[in-house]
């Protein structure tokens, strides 16, 4: 590296070829999507409320996938990586950034077999409030996901509990994440513009989230190492 840190960009790179090389990504990926065929196949309701079901299973899997992906690197590779990046912050920025933009590729499926395989009423606003509410509840996934990782949780199986638990409390508790709102805004029988703003400020929330899950898990990834 001759004294050089790596970039973000750098690191999104690597981190986003290493995970796509190991095709663990696929697990998550195509459990969504069977939901997404599953739940929405031929559906007649309101097209916002058949995006509540792909948004909830956006949430499920960005949490799994997030997991993954930060696993995908054993504990040495991750140690020369964080040296060669000068720290653990660069490097954890870019999986959160890798996370959210596989999240993003599934909202692409998520947004797109529903409304060209039910019968609905497809409108611009309806698809950008169907791309909001996913990318929402990803945020939140992919903020659950990174705090349940090896760095955080060391132990598989307390990783495994700790996150079966923050999922099951995401959706039951209506005030602790945005995910249940969300899913509740879509299926209000309300008009997309609507739910527009009220979405907008659930998915600021969102990114708040996941913003404080990336400095807790850089502080005490910092701190282990």
């Amino acid at each position: 590296m001759r004294g050089r840190k790596l970039t973000v960009f750098a690191l999104y790179r690597y981190t986003f070829t290493g995970f796509v090389l190991s095709q663990r990504y696929a697990a998550p990926a195509l459990l969504f999507c069977a939901a997404v065929v599953v739940g929405t196949s031929s559906d007649s309701g309101p097209l916002i409320g058949a995006y509540s079901l792909c948004a909830m299973f956006m949430f499920l899997c960005a949490i799994w996938l997030t997991a993954t992906l930060v696993n995908n690197e054993d504990p040495v590779r991750r140690g020369v990586t964080i040296v060669s990046a000068g720290g653990a912050r660069r490097p954890l920025a870019a999986t959160a950034a890798v996370a959210v933009s596989c999240c993003a590729l599934l909202t692409v499926f998520g947004v797109g077999y529903p409304a060209m395989t039910g019968k609905h009423v497809v409108t611009a606003a309806g698809v950008a409030v169907g791309a909001g509410a996913q990318l929402t509840t990803a945020a939140v996934g992919v903020a659950v996901g990174l705090v349940c990782s090896r760095p955080v949780i060391a132990r598989q199986g307390y990783a495994v509990a700790t996150a079966v638990t923050a999922a099951l409390a995401a959706v039951l508790v209506p005030w602790l994440t945005p995910v249940r709102p969300t899913v509740q805004l879509l299926l209000s029988d309300r008009s997309p513009e609507d739910v527009a703003t009220p979405l907008l400020a659930l998915a600021l929330t969102a990114t708040l989230l996941l913003t404080a899950s990336i400095v807790a898990t850089n502080t005490i990834t910092t701190r282990r190492d």
